[in-house]
This record gives structure tokens, sequence and C-alpha cells, in this order.
């Protein structure tokens, strides 16, 4: 891409990579990662980076997904941002707006996508 043009980003989530924060708890990473929803549907990538956010929103990545309080948080804050702009969906890891009393987040590239990693991790 020539420098200077501006291009918008585009969340896409068929490629179906899927960033699993490194920090996430090992019991709560082994079952999404063994779950067989999971491996049907997905590829693991595992991270420790709040760029993955940014990844989502740019379609780089399908979600991401961990542990981590978002709100308030000056490591997610801009990537999160970037990601709810491009039209991605982000809930806390049990449905639920992200916000102070939020437990983790799965960041989707879409609802589908979301929707699905939500089911996976009730299970």
């Amino acid at each position: 891409m020539p420098s200077g043009v501006d291009v918008a980003i585009r969340p896409d989530a068929t490629h179906g990579i899927v960033a699993v924060d490194s920090q996430m708890a090992p019991a709560r990473t082994a079952a999404l990662l063994t779950d067989p929803g999971f491996a049907q549907r997905f590829r693991p990538l595992m991270v420790s980076t709040s760029l993955a956010a940014s990844w989502v929103a740019d379609g780089r990545l399908a979600a991401y997904v961990g542990e981590d309080l978002v709100d308030g948080n000056l490591h997610y804050a801009a990537g999160f941002a970037v990601a709810r702009a491009a039209g991605c969906v982000a809930s806390d890891l049990y449905g639920r707006p992200l916000g102070p009393t939020a437990q983790g987040f799965v960041l989707a590239a879409d609802a589908q996508t979301h929707a699905v990693l939500l089911a996976i991790l009730r299970d």
C-alpha cells in the first residue's frame, strides 16, 4: 500500500484465527483450546499483547479472548476503541457489557464468532 493512502479497516473472521491471551488461567485456556467446537472452527494464536484488539479490527484475527480487565486499562483502551469503531463485538467472558464489573473479555470480528466463543466458554 502506498504511503499516505487511507484504507478503511474491516473485521474478518473467515480465517478463524483466535488470539488467546497468554495470561489467561491455565484451566480456562485448556478448556477453550480442547473444546471440540473450538477445534472445528478456530485456530489458536497465543499472544500477550493488547495489539491483538487492533488486529481483530483490521481482519487479521477472528477474535481475541482474555481474562484481564479492559475497563480503565490503558493497555487495552486504544485497541478496543479501534475495534469498536470498526464494528467488532465485545463483551466480558459471560456476554455482559465491558465495564468496571466485567470479567475478562471476548472481542470478535462479528456477532456469530462472538456467540460461538461465548457458548464454548460457558461449557
